[in-house]
């Protein structure tokens, strides 16, 4: 994820906007919702987050870099230490991104990116995920431009491989094929109330529990382990995958269960409209299929999906 970020300075009235529960949209909270995105998007891949945070994080501790020189000192060439900047400094050592300022090549000296008159700070920065950390080859302060009165962060990466393997697929089998007939709407519904479709939508509810059971041990497992978010999600997925699949099957029965009680027709896939029982069979609903396939020339249902 790339992220492009704005805190305003603490002196703003932007800060003391009060938002529907009644309290100011404050410097803490912002960094508090900004901690929890990147939470959510680490859990996925690589992240990238760069922007004005107003922030003076002068020598305030940060987390090291990967691979840091044991004793090396972070750089910095405007020693303020303001409370955006320790609010930084937290959100570094919360989420796990790396400060590139003052470590990142090209960078090491933190030149200032704002200034005015006789004063020149620090005020905008960039955090990544330590994988993009090590492909970084160069971060650095740009030239002043005629559109902003910062100067640009400019990063350049040397991506040659993948950064991080991505999770497996779910396993299981394809859905079932189902199109749409509505005068069995009604029908339909009380099918699906039935104690035998109820019964299959338990099971798939039990199922779906296990499956976020199953989900949080792993994710927790590799996560005591020191795994990277994408392997985590990975873990996480692979644990899931057995439940989710025996989920799927008894949602698709209940629906099959439903549709039959409806009086619909089944469809034996690949051979024909027949009526009976199978463990393949599939409900088949004809009249809106065929006026969607007679206006689209061709048939509106995909294999592998649900069509309602």
């Amino acid at each position: 994820m790339l992220g492009s970020c704005y805190i305003p300075p603490s002196a703003s009235h932007q800060l003391r906007r009060l938002t529907a529960d009644g309290l100011p949209l404050s410097a803490e909270r912002r960094f508090g919702e900004l901690r929890r995105q990147v939470g959510l998007a680490a859990a996925i891949g690589p992240v990238i987050l760069a922007g004005d945070f107003n922030a003076r994080i002068g020598v305030e501790p940060v987390p090291s870099p990967p691979a840091a020189p044991s004793g090396r000192t972070r750089g910095c060439t405007d020693t303020t230490v303001t409370a955006h900047g320790r609010l930084l400094a937290q959100l570094s050592a919360d989420t796990g991104l790396v400060l590139c300022t003052g470590h990142a090549p090209g960078d090491e000296a933190a030149l200032p990116t704002w200034h005015r008159g006789m004063s020149a700070t620090r005020l905008d920065h960039m955090l990544v995920s330590p994988a993009i950390y090590s492909a970084i080859s160069s971060c650095t302060v740009g030239a002043l431009r005629d559109d902003s009165d910062h100067c640009p962060l400019q990063l350049q990466l040397a991506l040659f491989t993948q950064l991080t393997p991505p999770p497996p697929p779910l396993t299981g089998g394809a859905l079932h094929q189902f199109t749409w007939r509505g005068e069995l709407r009604s029908a339909y519904a009380a099918g699906l109330g039935s104690p035998a479709a109820t019964a299959s939508l338990a099971r798939c509810a039990a199922a779906t529990t296990a499956a976020g059971a199953a989900a949080d041990a792993a994710r927790a497992a590799a996560s005591a382990a020191g795994a990277t978010p994408v392997q985590v999600a990975a873990a996480a997925a692979t644990a899931a995958a057995r439940d989710l699949s025996v989920a799927e099957r008894h949602f698709c029965r209940a629906l099959c269960t439903a549709a039959e009680l409806a009086g619909a027709r089944r469809k034996l896939l690949g051979r024909g409209v027949r009526a009976g029982r199978g463990e393949h069979d599939a409900p088949f609903y004809d009249a809106e299929c065929q006026a969607g396939k007679g206006k689209n020339g061709k048939s509106p249902t995909v294999a592998g999906t649900f069509t309602w």
